[in-house]
């Protein structure tokens, strides 16, 4: 009879098994939950740059302080 009695469920090698299959897991855990935040983090850079732009604009004269402010306002909404 020749069985896998002597390996005792796999050995060594089970275990590295496991252990690829639960870090694998955990860097998908991880990949899935980081994209929030960072989404989150991006939209409030994009409206600090809209502001910049609006800013810069002002500056340049290319608007003036009644649209300033109007869009200022439009953006921290």
């Amino acid at each position: 009879m020749m069985g896998m009695e002597g390996f005792g469920a796999g050995g060594p090698f089970m275990l590295l098994v496991w252990i690829l299959l639960i870090v694998a897991v955990i860097f998908l855990v991880r990949g899935m939950m980081s994209g929030y935040p960072q989404d989150r983090a991006d939209n409030r850079s994009g409206r600090n740059r809209a502001r910049e732009i609006l800013e810069e604009r002002y500056a340049k004269g290319e608007i003036d302080q009644e649209e300033y402010r109007r869009k200022r306002e439009d953006l921290e909404e």
